[in-house]
């Protein structure tokens, strides 16, 4: 510094300051002044003896100073407002360290800045200060005012009236049971205390957050996606999980010039390693928002793993600034430039300073501009989405014509200290592709946050206006929504119960609040007895078993029919609404069962029957729990004509825009590739990667395979996100699949070309890869491609660990953590077989799946939280189990060991939580702690072996398949995230096959208005070379020559033939004759039949000749087709099925 204050430096000129002070006069009594002066020599209020004293001051040079003793001592007597008046801002940064350390209110000001005339700084902190109610005189700063000239008007008609801002003011959100999250873009915050999701809200406005408007994007206002990092942590620090783990961008989210935003931030429920996925929505506001859908902005996950601490200052790399040994890089002209290529940035991101390159890494200084300086920030939006600025200037990418790059997604990042003030440093070092990592730290050089990877994306101006615009044909789904029960003093309204005496009914009726005797039907109502309000009839009761699917449609149809007529006709029942009550006919979450088809075509028809007739039938479907049994009197008290209890909880059914498909990974056409992840750490990062080697020659003992699917296990998830190292047996990821056999080495002798296999081998996320022989066999007939890839690590994986890390033994008790996923459901099987009594944990969402194996719920718990550990103490009389499955993480690990007695066995499957073996048996004496890696554990020989005895299992009938979901490849990153979430059930595979072009495609009704329309876009859009096109008329239909003459122009062979898809024999004639060299790889059913007509006019024959087409087509296609390896089966159903079109009953 150029002046040592507070120093032995200062001797020197201590005496000629002295001298230089002016003559006090005399200080008298030793009171205070009348205005407090609170000296940082003495840390506290200064007399005025002391005040008037020369030694006073020469200490003030030359003694350290007590500048947070006084400060704390201002605070102490009232002061909330602190003005630095000085040519620099030292003092103001100083306080506002010690305030925002101590979480103090209050406003520090200074009268200058550095990069601002004095003028512009003093103006700047009066303005603060009026702000914050301090009386400013205005007239000393401006002086006389000189006279205007009035206009020659006397009115322009213009209003100047500050009306209120919407979000302008924190609402009192604590009055509504809600919490604040003190920050600038949420308003508040609730936790659901059903499903354990936190639920942030925010609205958001140009006029409320008007530094938005500063991040113009190619015309309009776009939320930075800083601001989503921003949301994330923030969120993550509220509910214990303050890693983001990953954060990707979906659709850009554009501000209206006018208007509101209302902004959700769901975090979902904590799943078995702490985990919580994060998605944030937003819409527009105002009347009719109700009306309008959510649409998805960012999703990702928030891990629990604690931040690690900053580095102090001095060690830090951006301690020294500038940095040394960089070189300083000019940057005139950027914004300009940028605004050429549609990025207009205004003064809130437009406050880089400066930027260094040392190597490759690139360094930026950035300010805030005040007036966008909002606290409560985790880190500011704009001040981060400015120091990225850097990566332009840096040429990391580079901006041409409209289009740009925009941030896209992060990966593991975490704040490692305090926010910093208005000023930062930031490291930049590359992280593959158009991707970084960042160290942020503060002006002093401490770190503040990091950020293993940001990955940016092209951005386009059609991207911007189409999510500006919005679709201009939005796709919507039907989602299942949670609403709450009735209140407790609701008043339950008689009713009665249809159905059999020792059926559900009977079960029903003694649940019910108030219901009245059970009868066969309305018929059986006394006459002399009143009417009920509700009149429930149980489907399941009047649905014998064992009878032929078509059959038990059609005839749950006319039953249904039959009874609704006759209560319509019925006098009595004028004032009284008939509930039809089924049981899991609907799939109301992802990857649940449709288990009642019967139930499922009679929601069709009751809901066009509900159109017809309002308010006179209501539909409720339940699962076999006993609290849905218990709740479904109180669905009754409920307003909505359609429902669903599941676990006891009230869900009705909503159209949504469906959220909008992710980037798909296109196989390349062009030599071998598989997919792979050069540069772990974010599933964005997926990609194909070229595999020469599949192609080599073999070498003895290979097989190549051309994969069709290939399972998807977590280890690939921890893999591609950096969490485990790649092992040995990784050439790339997946690990397991099932194919046709393309060659063998000479020295194979259990397969040749042609042969279905399925088995473990590296790789198997690529069209072909190599296996060595041992790890193959054959697919069971019957068993398509994605059932057999299903198999290999999951039950090779559970029957090593129950029977060769360990040997079950029959009696004993084994607790199997999520136990809904592909390893669990395999394991539970497999510990049912050997004789053992099963627990397990998952979420309850998925306890349909377990149920279906054949748990009760006094062995299910949930995997979301602790209880499971008192509930099986219970269970077992406090004996706890016998052996743990585990593939769970941290406190549930802990957990899971106090449930194990002397002489348990602990089975590590999991890969981020591996404990020592010693140390547990110190914590806990007698119990044997094992970790364990399928193919790290077992080698070839032992895995065939195995595998062998598995394959036999399934062939005795002693265990079956598991629930399998397929995706195809190209939505691998969809895929990847679903089970990093834990959102499926059973096993993910991963389709490969050629899709739809690879050989015939089928399309029923393909003479047909939708039919036809199916076929072009399969011709043009897929590049399909083959179609079959099926219907009643077939080549006599009208069009037929046009159709025909547009596909072949298109490039592709059509055949049309006649076929009645309710015949059986029809649809295997049809089957057979499939073209030659072009086998059947898709069926799309698109054939139907119309009767239209009002319900009470409907008839059995008029219902089963609409049944015949749609229903009866899909069941024969189905049958008959198990055999083939199609890549798709694709129904289309009918809108009248969801809404309930009027005059369409058998059609729905």
């Amino acid at each position: 510094v150029s002046h040592a204050f507070h120093s032995p430096l200062m001797d020197p000129v201590l005496d000629e300051f002295a001298a230089a002070l002016p003559a006090f006069p005399d200080a008298g009594s030793e009171g205070g002044p009348q205005i407090p002066v609170v000296s940082t020599l003495l840390g506290r209020e200064a007399t005025l003896r002391e005040l008037r004293s020369a030694a006073h001051w020469v200490d003030h040079v030359r003694a350290p100073v007590r500048f947070h003793e006084a400060v704390e001592r201002a605070r102490a007597a009232g002061a909330d407002v602190f003005l630095e008046v000085g040519p620099g801002p030292t003092l103001a940064g100083l306080t506002k360290d010690a305030f925002a350390a101590e979480g103090v209110d209050a406003l520090v000001v200074a009268s200058s800045r550095r990069g601002r005339g004095p003028a512009e700084g003093l103006a700047g902190a009066l303005a603060a200060l009026h702000v914050r109610g301090a009386s400013v005189d205005w007239a000393a700063l401006t002086g006389t005012r000189p006279p205007v000239d009035l206009p020659t008007y006397a009115f322009q008609h213009q209003r100047y009236w500050l009306d209120f801002l919407a979000g302008a003011a924190p609402a009192d959100v604590a009055s509504a049971g809600l919490s604040a999250p003190d920050h600038p873009l949420l308003g508040a915050a609730v936790d659901h205390p059903g499903t354990g999701e936190t639920v942030f809200t925010g609205l958001w406005s140009l006029r409320t957050h008007g530094w938005l408007a500063d991040h113009a994007v190619f015309g309009s206002a776009v939320v930075p996606a800083t601001a989503y990092l921003d949301l994330a942590l923030t969120a993550g620090r509220y509910t214990g999980c303050p890693v983001v783990g990953e954060l990707s961008l979906e659709v850009p989210l554009v501000l209206p010039d006018e208007g509101d935003v209302q902004v959700r931030v769901v975090v979902g429920a904590a799943d078995g390693t702490g985990h919580r996925s994060l998605d944030v929505y937003a819409r527009p506001a105002g009347d009719g928002a109700e009306a309008g859908g959510w649409t998805r902005h960012a999703l990702g996950g928030l891990a629990p793993e604690p931040a690690p601490a900053g580095r102090d200052g001095s060690a830090h790399p951006l301690s020294a600034w500038p940095p040394a040994g960089a070189e300083r890089l000019a940057f005139d002209g950027l914004y300009d430039s940028l605004a050429d290529h549609g990025f207009d940035y205004g003064p809130a991101f437009r406050g880089l300073r400066e930027v260094w390159r040392r190597g490759e890494d690139l360094f930026a200084l950035a300010t805030l501009p005040e007036a966008a300086a909002e606290g409560g920030f985790a880190l500011h939006p704009a001040l981060t989405d400015t120091v990225l600025h850097a990566v332009v200037v840096g040429g990391v990418i580079t901006v041409t014509g409209e289009q740009g790059w925009m941030p896209f997604s992060w990966s593991g990042a975490s704040l490692t200290g305090r926010p910093g003030g208005p000023t930062v440093r930031v490291r930049l070092t590359p992280a593959g592709e158009a991707a970084v990592s960042l160290t942020v730290a503060d002006e002093q050089g401490r770190e503040t946050a990091r950020v293993d990877a940001l990955t940016f994306r092209p951005a386009t101006a059609e991207q911007v206006r189409a999510a500006r615009g919005g679709p201009e044909h939005p796709l919507y789904a039907l989602e299942w929504r949670e609403v709450p029960a009735a209140p407790r003093d609701t008043a339950a309204a008689p009713w009665a119960v249809l159905g059999s005496e020792d059926g559900q009914a009977a079960r029903l009726a003694a649940a019910g609040r108030g219901a009245a005797a059970l009868h066969t039907s309305p018929g059986g109502l006394p006459a002399d007895a009143e009417a009920p309000a509700h009149l429930v009839f149980c489907l399941d009761d009047h649905t014998p078993a064992g009878e032929d699917l078509l059959d038990a449609v059609g005839a749950a149809g006319e039953r249904v029919l039959g009874l609704l007529q006759a209560f319509l006709a019925d006098e009595r029942l004028a004032a009284t609404t008939l509930v039809v009550l089924t049981r899991r006919a609907l799939a109301t979450a992802p990857g649940e069962d449709v288990e009642s088809l019967p139930g499922a075509s009679v929601w069709g028809l009751v809901r066009s029957a509900q159109t017809e007739h309002p308010g006179r039938f209501r539909l409720v479907d339940t699962d076999d729990a006993e609290a849905s049994w218990a709740g479904l009197p109180g669905a009754l008290l409920l307003p909505d004509e359609q429902l669903a209890v599941r676990d006891g909880a009230y869900l009705v059914p909503r159209v949504a825009p469906a959220p909008p498909a992710e980037r798909r990974l296109e196989p390349p056409s062009d030599g071998a590739h598989r997919l792979g992840i050069p540069q772990r750490g974010t599933l964005e990062n997926l990609t194909w990667v070229p595999c020469p080697e599949v192609e080599a020659p073999l070498e003895s003992g290979q097989v190549r395979i051309a994969v069709q699917a290939a399972g998807l296990n977590f280890r690939d998830v921890t893999i591609a996100l950096g969490l485990i190292d790649r092992t040995d047996f990784d050439a790339g990821l997946g690990s397991e699949g099932s194919g046709v056999v393309l060659e063998t080495a000479p020295d194979v002798t259990a397969f040749r070309p042609g042969d279905r296999v399925t088995g473990i081998f590296p790789g198997a996320f690529g069209r072909v890869a190599v296996a060595d022989h041992r790890l193959l066999v054959p697919v069971p007939d019957g068993w398509n491609h994605a059932e057999a890839a299903s198999v290999p690590s999951t039950f090779l994986t559970a029957y090593y660990a129950l029977f060769h890390v360990m040997r079950l033994r029959k009696g004993q008790r084994v607790l199997i953590h999520a136990a809904a996923g592909g390893v669990g459901t395999a394991a539970v099987q497999l510990a049912r077989y050997a004789g053992a009594e099963v627990y397990a944990t998952a979420s309850p969402a998925k306890w349909p799946a377990l149920r279906a194996q054949g748990l009760d719920d006094a062995h299910l718990a949930s995997s979301r939280d602790l209880d499971f550990v008192q509930k099986f103490l219970d269970s077992t009389g406090g004996r706890g189990v016998d052996v743990v499955l585990n593939s769970l993480a941290h406190t549930f690990v802990d957990a899971s060991l106090q449930l194990l007695p002397e002489g348990g066995d602990f089975i590590e499957m999991g890969k981020t939580d591996i404990r020592d073996p010693g140390q547990v048996a110190a914590a806990h004496p007698g119990v044997r702690y094992q970790a364990f890696d399928l193919y790290g554990s077992a080698g070839p020989d032992a895995l065939q072996e195995m595998f062998r005895e598995v394959m036999a299992l399934f062939a005795d009938g002693r265990i079956r398949l598991g629930p399998v979901s397929v995706r195809h490849v190209r939505d691998a990153r969809s895929a990847f995230r679903e089970m990093s979430q834990g959102r499926h059930t059973g096993k993910l595979v991963l389709e490969l096959g050629d899709g739809f072009g690879g050989g015939t495609v089928l399309v029923t009704g393909g003479t047909g208005g939708v039919g036809s329309l199916v076929a072009r876009h399969l011709a043009a859009e897929h590049g399909v070379r083959s179609l079959v096109l099926a219907s009643r008329r077939g080549p006599a239909a009208e069009g037929v020559p046009e159709l025909v003459a547009e596909l072949e122009a298109a490039g592709a062979a059509v055949r049309v033939v006649a076929c009645d898809v309710s015949d059986r024999d029809a649809v295997a004639a049809l089957l057979a004759g499939m073209p030659a060299g072009y086998p059947l790889t898709a069926v799309v059913h698109a054939a139907g039949a119309l009767a239209d007509g009002t319900f009470a006019s409907l008839t059995a024959d008029g219902l089963r000749q609409v049944l015949g087409a749609k229903a009866g087509g899909a069941v024969h296609l189905h049958e008959l087709t198990r055999d083939h390896t199609l890549s798709a089966f694709l129904a289309f159903s009918a809108l009248a099925g969801t809404l309930g079109t009027a005059g369409q009953a058998n059609y729905a």
